[in-house]
């Protein structure tokens, strides 16, 4: 990634990417971003979705045997069989006093904030490989998302049509028609060829499912 992306997003998210410019000993991120310019929305929209993850976590209920019970009263004693009587019988001050003592408050925890850290970006077997510490499940949800999603997205230039594929020689990268004619002429050729191959396994698709259409009306 050229330069000043580079320094775009580890101004704006000195957190995630506290350890840019750290040494080899300590971390892979010391050799910046990995990959091409054309990740460099995918990877701007993800660290922010990450960011805002980490900075407001989700509270989860209080755990242990009591509170349990007091979860297990209040979904079910009191919901379906005190409620529905007493909001109607008693006046509006006599219910709010008989609340307090038969239903129970749960109380939540907020989880402790573990920043989420940038291990190692980089372009591998033509996507996007983001590594990161101190995730959580939703955190490695969004990396894998954005892994897939890479490959669908020219490496260089950002586009993202049919003209995109992942192959090489070698080493593979995932780029359009465009900029493979530019930095591999030599794989121009096989570029091609794949994406005649697709187009044709589509029409192939469009026509069975065609075909199926018409069978179920003609059974009809």
């Amino acid at each position: 990634m050229s330069p000043s992306l580079d320094k775009y997003l580890c101004e704006k998210y000195p957190d995630l990417f506290s350890e840019r410019h750290k040494s080899m000993q300590e971390t892979c991120m010391c050799w910046g971003f990995e990959h091409g310019d054309g990740w460099f929305h995918l990877l701007d929209i993800t660290c922010g979705a990450i960011q805002n993850h980490v900075n407001n976590p989700q509270w989860v209920p209080k755990t242990g045997f009591l509170w349990s019970l007091k979860r297990l009263w209040n979904n079910t004693a009191w919901n379906w069989v005190l409620y529905p009587i007493l909001h109607r019988v008693l006046k509006f001050d006599t219910y709010c006093k008989f609340c307090q003592c038969l239903s129970f408050r749960l109380e939540y925890d907020e989880p402790p904030k573990r920043q989420a850290v940038a291990a190692q970006v980089k372009e591998k077997f033509g996507g996007l490989r983001f590594y990161i510490h101190n995730g959580d499940d939703e955190i490695y949800s969004m990396t894998n998302m954005v892994e897939y999603i890479s490959f669908h997205i020219c490496e260089e230039c950002g586009k993202m049509d049919e003209s995109v594929v992942c192959m090489g020689k070698g080493w593979i990268r995932t780029l359009c028609y465009g900029c493979r004619s530019i930095l591999r002429p030599d794989e121009k050729e096989d570029h091609m060829k794949i994406l005649e191959d697709s187009k044709l396994n589509s029409k192939k698709a469009i026509a069975l499912a065609e075909a199926r259409v018409y069978k179920k009306e003609q059974n009809k």
